[in-house]
């Protein structure tokens, strides 16, 4: 089992990886520069992550250096939004229920996702459109990640492994599944900031992936 050190960095990652793909403001560009990308960048570095992983999360603090808040906010549009043409959506099911064939899971996906949030104490609002936003699922990732961490800290070998458990289980069904895909839309995608964030998104998942492995 992993020390309470790098699950506290891999809670740190997924909490700053949460905010990037959530709706930007001026209040969150200023935080994600003063203190949430360094902050993953320690993270990573915690972690051992490979040296193009890190690079990646340099230039996008330049990238977001370089915004104010409604250019960052136009890019978000562009990328996320209808009105800019919806080019990335950024929910599970638009992107792992493509086909005929795998429509019908849609209502079971969601039910699923929001069985994991419930039995950690996570409550969202049915037909919300919240749970499996990735915003959502990163955040339900940094939860496990921080209670695992508390666990250890306390010497909970019980309560850490019951954590770590259900971020291999959420990894492996939901979220694993699909940033990949976010990333390949992304490859593409306008501006400077998410297609870079997209690529960071996808390397932590995978640098994530191998941490959890037993």
């Amino acid at each position: 089992m992993r020390d309470a050190n790098e699950t506290g960095a891999r809670a740190q990652a997924y909490r700053v990886l949460a905010s990037l793909f959530s709706p930007p403001s001026a209040d969150s560009l200023e935080k994600l520069n003063e203190h949430d990308v360094p902050a993953l960048a320690g993270a990573l570095q915690t972690l051992g992550a490979a040296a193009s992983l890190q690079e990646g999360v340099f230039t996008l603090y330049e990238s977001l250096s370089d915004l104010d808040p409604d250019e960052l906010a136009a890019e978000w549009e562009a990328n996320f939004e209808a009105s800019g043409g919806l080019f990335c959506p950024l929910g599970e099911t638009a992107h792992c229920t493509e086909s005929a064939q795998e429509a019908w899971l849609k209502g079971y996906r969601l039910a699923d996702i929001a069985g994991f949030y419930h039995a950690f104490g996570v409550e969202v609002t049915p037909g919300s459109g919240v749970a499996d936003h990735l915003a959502m699922e990163l955040e339900f990732m940094h939860l496990l990640a921080v209670k695992e961490a508390v666990a250890l800290e306390q010497g909970e070998v019980e309560g850490a492994g019951t954590c770590r458990d259900a971020a291999i289980s959420f990894m492996n069904d939901h979220l694993g599944r699909w940033t990949g895909k976010v990333h390949q839309r992304l490859e593409d995608g306008q501006g400077t900031v998410y297609p870079v964030a997209a690529a960071i998104l996808e390397g932590f998942v995978s640098l994530d992936k191998k941490f959890l492995q037993p």
